[in-house]
Order: C-alpha cells, then sequence, then structure tokens
C-alpha cells in the first residue's frame, strides 16, 4: 500500500512537471526596442542621439532595415549574434509603426 501511494504521489508530481512546459516566449519588438534601441532612437523613433537615424522618417523598407541591424551601419553596431533572426525580424517590424 505504501508503494502504491509513492508511486501515486510521484506520478501526480511528474504529470504537473511536464503539463507545466513553458510555451515558446513570444518575441516582442516592442521589449527589445525598449531595451536596445530606445537610448539612441528615443520612444518615437526621433531622437537622434550619437548620430542615430529618425526611424520615422526612413526611407527603408523591412528587408534594408533588417540588412541594417544585422550587420550595423557607420555608427550602428551590428546584432547579428547578439540577437536572433527572429527578434531583429520583430524589432524591425515595430520600427516600421514609428511613422
Amino acid at each position: 500500500m505504501r508503494i502504491i501511494s509513492v508511486l501515486v504521489i510521484l506520478s501526480f508530481f511528474l504529470w504537473n512537471c511536464t503539463s507545466c512546459e513553458s510555451s515558446p516566449k513570444e518575441v516582442s519588438g516592442v521589449e527589445i526596442y525598449k531595451t536596445r534601441c530606445l537610448v539612441c532612437h528615443g520612444t518615437d523613433g526621433k531622437m537622434g542621439m550619437n548620430g542615430a537615424k529618425d526611424l520615422s522618417s526612413s526611407p527603408l523598407n523591412v528587408a534594408q532595415r533588417i540588412e541594417v541591424v544585422t550587420n550595423g551601419k557607420n555608427i550602428m553596431p551590428k546584432f547579428k549574434g547578439i540577437m536572433s533572426e527572429e527578434e531583429i525580424k520583430a524589432v524591425v517590424e515595430f520600427t516600421m509603426t514609428l511613422k
């Protein structure tokens, strides 16, 4: 009887652990922007600190912005190896809303 009780308790804990697996975390372009871009580009993309471009009036399309964020340009550092492709795409898509 004691073995059965232990097995029931153990299976309960194992079941709870597997049902609590974390789902893939959704990448938030807004949060990435706040932590990586806000210092130079500002909350609205217009700040221009340290020579940062005004994102609200940038003529670059999504693919061009991904290229700049990935490989850097002028004073902007490259984020390849720092952020995943998914994170870069998410933050670029957010910057497109700063019009």
